[in-house]
């Protein structure tokens, strides 16, 4: 596929074996892999070789890979898979809340990894894709999809790919009610598709980092049951 041709991607786990299988998946496809065996190293390479896509493993001995996720967000918006060996939804709903764009639980099948990668990188390679005066500023809260910059009370918000792109799709429906399947068709196509769960909790973190009070919601409104609208404020 030529969207892997020459894309630098990084692999973070301890098993060398695990590492292997992984890089030998997305080379087949031309993608530049590298792999590192540590947390701290992660943190290295993502700074010093700027990846197009992080495939991180959550167990990793010393600092794990929820807390290397976290603090890759604190300096970088490159899309992020995670690795674990759980399937249940808390571990979801943690590694989602430290700012990862997907998980994939081992074991796993390449075209699972592979499909659910594809999916994050095509939804970063879609940010400047957005039509021109795609910006909206109250005040408080600047969206300008253009520049793909967010700014909440004059502050930049920092948002994984998947969050832009929940945000993005909700203001250019702004005043419509979208279902959660619809977000979920927009996100992932018909293809190996995220969850409920998944939008619950994009919306919960949207709404701490743009909302005045995220408790009263006035931008982001409605609910999982009726679906989600973006309101500019006074409308």
């Amino acid at each position: 596929m030529k969207i892997w041709q020459n894309r630098k991607i990084l692999i973070i786990d301890d098993e060398p074996s695990m590492c292997r299988l992984v890089a030998s998946i997305f080379e087949r496809l031309g993608a530049e892999v590298s792999s590192t065996f540590t947390g701290e190293g992660g943190l290295r390479s993502v700074q010093d070789e700027r990846p197009d896509l992080v495939i991180l493993d959550i167990l990793l001995p010393g600092m794990d890979g929820l807390e290397v996720c976290r603090r890759i967000r604190e300096f970088s918006d490159v899309p992020i898979v995670m690795l674990t060996a759980v399937g249940r939804d808390s571990q979801l709903v943690r590694c989602l809340y430290a700012g990862a764009d997907d998980y994939v639980t081992k074991p796993f099948k390449p075209d699972v990894l592979k499909a659910r990668a594809w999916a994050v990188i095509r939804r970063a390679d879609a940010w400047p894709e957005f039509e021109p005066k795609s910006s909206y500023n109250d005040g408080h809260l600047l969206i300008d999809l253009d520049s793909n910059t967010i700014t909440a009370e004059n502050k930049q918000v920092q948002l994984t790919t998947t969050e832009f792109q929940v945000l993005a799709y909700l203001y250019r429906n702004s005043g419509q009610m979208c279902d959660v399947s619809e977000i979920l068709q927009y996100l992932w196509g018909d293809g190996f598709g995220g969850s409920h769960e998944e939008v619950r909790i994009y919306i919960w973190h949207l709404r701490q980092q743009l909302e005045p009070n995220p408790q009263e919601p006035i931008y982001i409104v409605g609910n999982h049951d009726v679906g989600y609208s973006f309101q500019s404020k006074g409308s």
